[in-house]
């Protein structure tokens, strides 16, 4: 099976973002807009968060034309473009901080997704360390870029209206994004729309490929499948290209499933993807 991006693909794909900061002179305002359109970015309620952040020491360059180290290749350096030696294990690592424009709008993306599922004080937590939430690594995790994406957007979230939005991002989109009613059900959500992501190219899963045994597929189909596997095959999309229906024809009938169903019980990266089934 073939297929596209990495993820649910509703909001904001950090690829996507990253692409937009590297390859065009678009800031962080610019790249939320487009992902999240019809939100604003304003000063959200102070709210008391603790959390321990380490931040290295960092060296601002700008008008150089070019970087020369012993042993290595040359880099030209762009005269529109702002650059930072930051330490790392090997000695020290050029970054281009224009790139971090892509920090800057993950930041107020997840920022805002934490607002927003805030919880009343008895309950134990508001969110999840994990992709049920969003993803925390620990001080082990953290970088400096980003801790100083962190404090360059503090206290900004999106809002749509006079709520915070509900910011889902995901790692890639594949080329466009999902609009959440198509990809989850319930009713539409204006900013959480089918918007293009040109960049997308610059994730190593903008397109995939994956290939499982038929034994493979029957067992992780489960209750999905009457019978032996005799083909599946996807029979619907939605807007953005996605697999909205799945057909799945068996020995002892044909059932239909969600691309989202699929997705989760083979194990797939998205739900862009396309069936090839052979005996």
């Amino acid at each position: 099976m073939d297929g596209h991006g990495n993820g649910h693909g509703i909001g904001m794909p950090q690829y996507g973002a990253y692409g937009y900061a590297l390859k065009t002179r678009h800031t962080y305002p610019y790249i939320l807009a487009h992902y999240y359109p019809g939100t604003s970015l304003r000063r959200a309620a102070s709210h008391t968060v603790r959390v321990l952040l380490k931040q290295g020491p960092a060296l601002l360059v700008a008008g150089a034309t070019r970087v020369t180290a012993p042993g290595r290749s040359a880099i030209s350096l762009r005269d529109d473009r702002t650059y930072r030696f930051e330490p790392d294990a090997a000695g020290l690592r050029l970054v281009d901080t224009s790139s971090g424009q892509a920090l800057d709008a993950q930041a107020v993306a997840a920022r805002s997704y934490a607002l927003r599922s805030l919880k009343p004080a008895a309950s134990p937590f508001d969110v999840y360390a994990d992709t049920r939430s969003q993803v925390y690594r620990g001080l082990d995790g953290e970088r400096s870029r980003t801790t100083s994406a962190v404090q360059t957007t503090r206290a900004y979230a999106l809002f749509y209206g006079t709520g915070v939005a509900a910011t889902y991002f995901s790692s890639s989109s594949g080329g466009r994004t999902a609009a959440i009613d198509e990809e989850w059900g319930g009713p539409p959500v204006p900013y959480l729309r089918s918007v293009s992501d040109p960049y997308d190219y610059l994730s190593p899963w903008h397109s995939w490929t994956l290939t499982l045994k038929t034994a493979d597929v029957q067992q992780r189909l489960g209750s999905l499948l009457l019978g032996d596997l005799r083909n599946i095959a996807v029979v619907a999309r939605n807007s953005s290209g996605r697999a909205a229906l799945v057909e799945i024809t068996g020995s002892g009938g044909v059932t239909e499933a969600t691309g989202v169903q699929i997705r989760a019980a083979l194990g797939l990266r998205s739900t862009w993807f396309t069936l090839r089934f052979s005996h």
